[in-house]
Formats: C-alpha cells, sequence, structure tokens
C-alpha cells in the first residue's frame, strides 16, 4: 500500500515538474490572422500610439508569433510596462500587459484572463524595444 502511494506522488511530482517546464510559442495562446488586425494601440508612459500601417502591424505580430512562453503564477516586479491592445473590426480582440520585456499578461476580448507568461526567448525577441521605436 505505502508504494502505491509512492508511486502516485511521484507520477503527480513528474506531472507538475514537466507542466512547469513546458513553453509554448505565443501563437497557440493568440490565435492571429495578419490581415484581420485593424490597428494596435500602445500605450507606454503616458503616451498612446495607434498603429494602423500594415507594416507596422507585420512587424509587431510576426515578433509576437516568435516569442516562447512559459506559464507563471506569481507576480512580477518590473521597472516599465506597457499595454497593448490588438483591435479587430473595430473592438479590443487582445489585451496585452508587457512588462520589462520578460513578462506578459494576456486577455480575451470577454476579459478572460489568458494566463501570466515569463517570455523564455526575451533576449532574442525583444517586443519592448519594437514597440518603443514604433511609438516614437
Amino acid at each position: 500500500m505505502i508504494i502505491f502511494v509512492v508511486f502516485i506522488i511521484v507520477v503527480i511530482g513528474i506531472f507538475y515538474a514537466y507542466s512547469s517546464l513546458k513553453s509554448s510559442p505565443s501563437k497557440e495562446i493568440v490565435a492571429l490572422n495578419e490581415e484581420e488586425v485593424s490597428a494596435i494601440v500602445i500605450d507606454y508612459n503616458e503616451d498612446r500610439k495607434i498603429i494602423k500601417d500594415r507594416n507596422e502591424i507585420k512587424k509587431i505580430l510576426d515578433t509576437f508569433s516568435k516569442m516562447e512562453l512559459k506559464s507563471r503564477r506569481d507576480s512580477t516586479s518590473f521597472k516599465e510596462s506597457q499595454s497593448i491592445r490588438i483591435i479587430k473590426d473595430y473592438s479590443i480582440t487582445y489585451l496585452l500587459y508587457l512588462y520589462d520585456n520578460h513578462s506578459i499578461d494576456i486577455f480575451s476580448t470577454d476579459k478572460e484572463e489568458l494566463g501570466k507568461y515569463q517570455i523564455i526567448n526575451a533576449k532574442t525577441i525583444n517586443l519592448q524595444n519594437l514597440l518603443k521605436k514604433i511609438s516614437e
């Protein structure tokens, strides 16, 4: 009996460890068709920039789709944050909060939280710098 209980605990531990180590591409979490996005609104340091240029939208979505995300449970400390609204058919489809280019919170249109994530490849995929350049 004790062996069975230990076996169950070990299996649960392995499952938990595997799921906490697993990362996912952002495009598995946020399903976006570039052609359907009509605008992206970026709020950064009290400034708001509305992006409607197709090339700029493509750059942002391409960069976002390359991000590898790992689920995080705790809150994150940060120095800078940006809110990003993805607009489709004149309504917000997704709301993203980017924190210091290392964490992101994602919400869908119905204000449902899709998750809080750590950006695994943040050093190679620097979405925050791209958004700053576009916002200037």
